[in-house]
Protein backbone atom coordinates (compact mmCIF):
# COMPACT_ATOMS: atom_id res chain seq x y z
CA UNK A 1 0.00 0.00 0.00
CA UNK A 2 1.17 3.46 -0.80
CA UNK A 3 0.41 6.30 1.57
CA UNK A 4 -1.81 9.35 1.59
CA UNK A 5 -4.28 8.34 0.21
CA UNK A 6 -3.73 4.60 0.51
CA UNK A 7 -3.41 2.83 -2.82
CA UNK A 8 -2.24 -0.59 -3.95
CA UNK A 9 1.14 -0.27 -5.65
CA UNK A 10 1.83 -3.98 -6.24
CA UNK A 11 0.15 -7.33 -5.88
CA UNK A 12 2.59 -10.07 -4.95
CA UNK A 13 1.46 -13.68 -4.90
CA UNK A 14 3.22 -15.88 -2.36
CA UNK A 15 3.55 -19.23 -4.13
CA UNK A 16 4.05 -21.49 -1.12
CA UNK A 17 1.62 -23.91 0.50
CA UNK A 18 -0.59 -22.58 3.27
CA UNK A 19 -0.50 -22.71 6.24
CA UNK A 20 3.14 -21.69 6.42
CA UNK A 21 5.08 -22.82 9.46
CA UNK A 22 7.86 -21.11 11.37
CA UNK A 23 10.46 -22.65 9.08
CA UNK A 24 9.12 -20.55 6.20
CA UNK A 25 10.00 -17.33 8.06
CA UNK A 26 13.66 -18.33 8.14
CA UNK A 27 13.82 -19.70 4.60
CA UNK A 28 15.58 -18.17 1.61
CA UNK A 29 12.23 -18.05 -0.19
CA UNK A 30 10.74 -15.84 2.57
CA UNK A 31 13.80 -13.61 2.35
CA UNK A 32 13.26 -13.32 -1.41
CA UNK A 33 9.69 -12.10 -0.86
CA UNK A 34 10.83 -9.62 1.80
CA UNK A 35 13.40 -8.13 -0.62
CA UNK A 36 10.81 -7.92 -3.40
CA UNK A 37 8.28 -6.13 -1.18
CA UNK A 38 10.98 -3.80 0.14
CA UNK A 39 11.95 -2.94 -3.44
CA UNK A 40 8.37 -1.96 -4.27
CA UNK A 41 8.10 0.18 -1.14
CA UNK A 42 11.43 1.88 -1.83
CA UNK A 43 10.16 3.01 -5.24
CA UNK A 44 7.41 4.99 -3.49
CA UNK A 45 9.76 7.18 -1.50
Amino acid sequence: MGNSPGRVVAEINIDTPYPRGESFRTSTEYNKYCRLINEHLRRLG
